[in-house]
């Protein structure tokens, strides 16, 4: 069957409706859905994920962002308190994990890149 190029987008609507995306500016939001659709194209999903996809890709990169702005800190600990966030060298974003799994599933499956 051959391949119909998607063209079902994720909404800046759907990203700000989770909490990772307050504090983001409208603009940086849309300039992310902007940067990603292309690798959806090029992992060539299908319609019927396509915007499930690039949700993920989007919410991968502020994932992404919130890591870098933190200095990559993925543990820390003061007396008493200890605070781990996820760690890159694990590949436990859960973004990107599903983003993997749609693309194996329905796509080309040539989704080789850790991380954008």
């Amino acid at each position: 069957m051959a391949y119909t190029e998607a063209t079902k987008q994720t909404t800046l609507a759907a990203i700000k409706a989770y909490p990772m995306a307050q504090g983001y500016n409208d603009e940086a939001i849309s300039q992310a859905i902007a940067d990603t659709w292309s690798i959806v194209l090029s992992d060539e999903l299908p319609d019927t994920v396509s915007e499930r996809g690039h949700r993920l890709l989007v919410l991968h990169n502020m994932v992404v962002d919130s890591t870098a702005q933190s200095g990559g800190v993925s543990r820390a600990s003061t007396k008493d308190y200890t605070q781990e966030m996820f760690d890159w060298s694990q590949g436990n974003d859960p973004y990107m994990v599903e983003y993997e799994r749609l693309v194996a599933k329905f796509g080309k499956g040539r989704w080789g890149i850790a991380f954008l």
